[in-house]
């Protein structure tokens, strides 16, 4: 199963971690770093979009995102690489 949620806060990915764990199933971190400008101009993107599923991130977010953000370090089954990747959306 993947779980695809942005765990700004350890405290919250810890949570997680513990229930997974708890139900005897492994888990594993991923993350993908990527500087203020590449977040921006995906949310651009991003933004533009309509539909049900569509959310709007505004600059403000971003930037509370950005504040708050703890970075995984020294996580146990953490992986992470360049926040470049390529995605397909359904029709």
């Amino acid at each position: 199963m993947v779980l695809d949620y942005s765990f700004w806060e350890r405290a919250k990915r810890d949570r997680y971690k513990s229930l997974i764990e708890s139900r005897g199933h492994p888990w594993e971190l991923v993350y993908l770093k990527a500087d203020p400008e590449t977040l921006r101009r995906r949310l651009a993107v991003r933004n533009a979009l309509e539909g049900p599923n569509c959310v709007t991130v505004s600059e403000d977010l971003l930037q509370r995102y950005l504040s708050g953000f703890e970075e995984p370090a020294g996580e146990a089954n953490a992986r992470s690489g360049s926040g470049e990747m390529n995605s397909v959306r359904p029709p």
